[in-house]
């Protein structure tokens, strides 16, 4: 699998989608994958929202979704010019594979260093 997008329904709009998450293989980014994988969503569903962090918006206005909303470092942007009555979310996960990453780097270079020695 090179990546995944989970979206749903929103909230008193059967219209609207919501994009939950999306993900795509680190090995497989920088290919358009996620541009696809949103593309395909709005075809199917031409009123769609995310939430996302402020660095994020010039990647998704490209891709014709507009800024609706700041609060603090994560915004609104939807496909149209309101939002919907649903519950957009968003969490910055990079802290968390951040943390995931130093500890497995960490884990390898002890592990080279036992080797070479």
């Amino acid at each position: 699998m090179l990546g995944f997008a989970l979206y749903l329904p929103a909230k008193d709009d059967p219209e609207a989608r919501t994009l939950v998450y999306m993900a795509v293989r680190a090995s497989q980014r920088r290919r358009g994958i996620a541009r696809a994988m949103l593309q395909r969503m709005v075809t199917r569903h031409p009123s769609a929202e995310l939430a996302c962090v402020a660095s994020q918006v010039p990647t998704f206005e490209v891709m014709g979704f507009q800024l609706l909303a700041a609060h603090g470092p994560q915004v609104l942007m939807s496909t149209r010019e309101h939002r919907s009555d649903g519950v957009v979310a968003v969490q910055d996960l990079t802290p968390i594979y951040q943390s995931e990453l130093d500890i497995w780097a960490k884990k390898v270079t002890d592990r080279a260093q036992t080797l070479f020695r």
